[in-house]
C-alpha cells in the first residue's frame, strides 16, 4: 500500500514539500493534529511525507457499504460516530478511543482531524474535543504522547498537478493534570483543544472571508515573486495576510482600498490572459534550457499524452462532478479503475497482435511515456507562465501598462500600512522591502 500510495501522490501532485519534519518522532506512539482540506487527499499526503502507517477517524457514514470499511481498516481507520442518540454515540466512541489508546500503546501514530469535516482550504471550523480526550486518558495513565500540529496547504486543491506544502509545528506541551472533578476535566480539554486550534491555524493560510482571499491572491505574488520555494511563499503570504487581519480590524478604511485594488487587478490579469503568480526572475541560461527541453520532449509527450487521452477524459469528465472537497479523491478513485483496465486492455490487444512475452513491452513503455508526459506538462506550464508575463507588453502595452499602475499602487498601499515581520530572516525582510520598494 505505501508503494501505491507513492505512486498515486506521484501521478496527481507535482510535488509535495514538507517542512520540520524532524518534529514527527521517527518512533513511538504520537498523536497528530490536522486542518482538513481535501478529505481522503490529506491521508494519502500525510502517508507520503511521513512515512509511518496512520490510524486516522473518520466519520461512521463512511464505513458503508461493507467493501468500502473493509479497505478503510486496512488504512487503518476508525470510525466516529457524530449522528444518534447521545447515550449510543457516547458508547461507541468510548470503544474507538480505547482502540486508539490500544495503537498508542503499541507505539502506534493516531491521526485526528479535529474539523470533522471538509469544507474550505482557507480558513478552519471549530475544533472537536477528541484529540484532547486521547491525551487526557494517556496523561492520567502516566503515559504522556506528543501532540504535533500540522497544517495541510494545497495551491489549488482542485487541480491536477497541484502542489501541496506540509506544515509540522512544534509538539505541544500538554498543561499539568486537572482534578478529578468533571467541571475541570471539561475546563483543561477546552483549554487543550483551543491551544490545538490556535497552533495548527499558524501553520495554514487563513483566509476566512472572501475579502481577505482577494486581496492575498493577488497582492502575494507580487511581494513574494522572490521566494525560493513554495514554502517560503506560503510563509510570505501569512504575513501578509497577517497585515491585512489587523488592518482590516485597525483601519477598515485602508483595508476597503485594498480590496478595490486588488478585484480590479483581478480584472484586468484575467484580461489579459496572466497566471495569478508572478514567476520568479531566473536567469536566461535557466530559462533557455526550460525552453530547449520543452521542445525536445515535446514529441514523446505527445504521444504518451495520447496514449493515454481516453482513461484521462474520463477521470477528468467524472471527477468534475464532485464538490472540491473531494475532486482529489474522486480523480485517483476513477484514474485507479480507468488507467488499470486501460492497461489491461493495452496488454491484451498488445498479445493478440505479438503472441509473445514482448507484448508486455507494450504497458511498460507506454507507462514511461506517460511519466515522461506528466514531468513535460509541469514544465510547459511554467513556461507558459513566464512567457504570458514576458510578452504581453509587446502584445498590449496600454492595457499592460494600466496593470503596471495598478500593482504600484498595490505595492504603495502595502508600503503605507507595511510593518516589520519579526520571524523573517534579516535577508528575505530586507528583499521584501526592495520588492515593495
Amino acid at each position: 500500500m505505501p508503494w501505491i500510495m507513492r505512486l498515486f501522490a506521484f501521478v496527481h501532485f507535482a510535488g509535495i514539500r514538507a517542512t520540520h519534519v524532524e518534529r514527527f518522532p521517527r518512533r513511538g506512539p504520537a498523536i497528530l493534529v490536522a486542518n482538513h482540506p481535501a478529505t481522503w487527499a490529506d491521508v494519502l499526503v500525510l502517508h507520503v511525507v511521513l512515512g509511518r502507517k496512520l490510524h486516522f477517524l473518520a466519520e461512521q457514514h463512511l464505513f458503508r457499504p461493507r467493501v468500502r470499511a473493509w479497505l478503510l481498516r486496512i488504512f487503518g481507520a476508525l470510525p466516529a460516530f457524530t449522528v444518534g442518540e447521545a447515550a449510543e454515540r457516547e458508547a461507541r466512541n468510548a470503544d474507538t478511543f480505547r482502540r486508539c489508546r490500544e495503537f498508542l500503546e503499541r507505539g502506534e501514530v493516531v491521526a485526528i482531524f479535529p474539523e470533522g469535516v471538509s469544507e474550505t482550504d482557507r480558513s478552519l471550523r471549530r475544533f472537536k474535543t477528541g484529540a484532547a480526550r486521547i491525551a487526557l486518558a494517556r496523561l492520567e495513565g502516566a503515559q504522556p504522547v506528543p501532540v504535533v500540529p500540522i497544517g495541510i496547504h494545497y495551491l489549488d486543491r482542485v487541480a491536477f498537478r497541484t502542489r501541496v506544502v506540509v506544515s509540522l509545528g512544534e509538539s505541544n506541551r500538554l498543561p499539568p493534570l486537572p482534578g478529578p472533578d468533571a467541571p475541570d476535566r471539561s475546563a483543561w480539554i477546552a483549554k487543550v483543544t483551543a491551544r490545538l486550534e490556535e497552533a495548527v491555524g499558524a501553520l495554514i493560510l487563513d483566509l476566512p472571508r472572501a475579502s481577505l482571499r482577494t486581496i492575498v491572491e493577488e497582492l502575494a505574488p507580487l511581494v513574494v515573486a522572490g521566494s525560493a520555494s513554495d514554502e517560503d511563499a506560503l510563509e510570505d503570504g501569512r504575513w501578509i495576510a497577517g497585515r491585512m487581519s489587523a488592518l482590516e480590524r485597525e483601519r477598515p478604511r485602508a483595508f476597503a482600498a485594498f480590496a478595490r485594488c486588488a478585484r480590479r487587478h483581478r480584472r484586468m490579469r484575467k484580461a489579459l490572459g496572466l497566471a495569478p503568480v508572478v514567476p520568479a526572475r531566473v536567469s536566461r541560461v535557466r530559462l533557455a534550457v526550460l525552453a530547449l527541453a520543452t521542445f525536445v520532449g515535446a514529441v514523446p509527450a505527445m504521444a504518451g499524452l495520447a496514449l493515454h487521452a481516453l482513461p484521462a477524459w474520463i477521470t477528468q469528465h467524472v471527477a468534475r462532478r464532485f464538490d472540491p472537497t473531494r475532486v482529489t479523491l474522486m480523480r485517483i478513485g476513477v484514474g485507479w479503475v480507468s488507467f488499470t483496465l486501460w492497461y489491461v486492455a493495452m496488454t491484451g490487444a498488445a498479445w493478440l497482435l505479438i503472441r509473445n512475452a514482448s507484448a508486455l513491452a507494450v504497458p511498460f513503455a507506454a507507462a514511461i511515456l506517460g511519466a515522461l508526459a506528466l514531468v513535460w506538462s509541469d514544465a510547459w506550464r511554467e513556461l507558459r507562465a513566464r512567457l504570458s508575463w514576458s510578452v504581453a507588453p509587446r502584445w498590449r502595452p496600454m492595457a499592460m501598462a494600466r496593470l503596471r499602475r495598478e500593482q504600484d499602487t498595490f505595492l504603495a498601499l502595502l508600503a503605507e500600512s507595511m510593518a516589520p515581520r519579526p520571524s523573517a530572516s534579516p535577508a528575505r525582510a530586507s528583499a521584501v522591502r526592495e520588492m515593495v520598494r
